[in-house]
């Protein structure tokens, strides 16, 4: 939990296969009495996912949604919520505030060809 939010779920699927498309959804929970700015970024196999931006009310959520397509090995997760922070006679900036991870497994389809026994010994 960090100190202004708090990313309360990382919704993505337990498995999935080479190439699928795997939605994950990332709830963020303002935990600060006031309106927050808050923006979403995560990586996943060394890319960095868009980073959408939401207004979220004092004790409110928001859902963030990311996708990527599934590569052929599992894959980490990692996400931050980010918030913009203005203080008097100083520039606003964006300021790292919570972190989360999760993973997606690659789900191993088998594939059986069909054969025939065309000559045996019998013992």
């Amino acid at each position: 939990m960090g100190f202004w939010t708090d990313i309360t779920s990382i919704e993505a699927p337990q498995k999935a296969t080479e190439g699928q498309v795997v939605n994950v959804r990332v709830t963020v929970k303002n935990i600060y009495s006031q309106s927050l700015w808050v923006v979403v970024t995560g990586y996943v196999d060394g890319s960095e996912f868009p980073q959408p931006l939401a207004e979220i009310p004092g004790g409110g959520s928001y859902t963030f949604d990311f996708y990527f397509y599934m590569p052929a090995r599992d894959i980490s997760l990692q996400f931050w919520s980010y918030i913009w922070l203005v203080y008097p006679d100083q520039p606003g900036y964006w300021q790292v505030d919570d972190y989360r991870t999760a993973s997606v497994p690659l789900e191993v389809t088998v594939a059986f060809s069909e054969f025939k026994i065309t000559d045996y010994i019998k013992v």
